[in-house]
């Protein structure tokens, strides 16, 4: 972890990101913290913002009743995740029935 001020992220800029991708950097304000850079990968702001944020969580929901009612329109049959495993416990059985405990 890498200190820098405010100071040197308005005057660079690229290289406190450079940095903050290696590790994080805490942005200090008058040798007080007040922020903290971290690299994040797209997969690690989507899991933010549904952990962080409400309004995008409202948002994903809408964006997916949107598409299941257009899936619908089209006459696409849908399963949901549970509907398939159930599907797949009935076809394959309890999972004690088909792991060998035989050596």
């Amino acid at each position: 972890m890498r200190l820098t001020a405010i100071r040197e992220l308005k005057s660079n800029p690229a290289k406190v990101i450079r940095e903050a991708k290696a590790g994080d950097v805490v942005v200090t304000s008058r040798g007080r913290p007040v922020a903290i850079m971290k690299a994040i990968s797209p997969e690690e702001l989507e899991d933010y913002l549904l952990v962080n944020y409400a309004d995008f969580k409202e948002l994903m929901r809408e964006a997916d009743r949107e598409f299941l009612n257009f899936l619908r329109e089209k006459k696409v049959r849908v399963k949901t995740a549970d509907k398939l495993l159930k599907e797949a416990k009935k076809e394959l059985g309890s999972p004690k029935s088909y792991i060998s405990t035989r050596g």
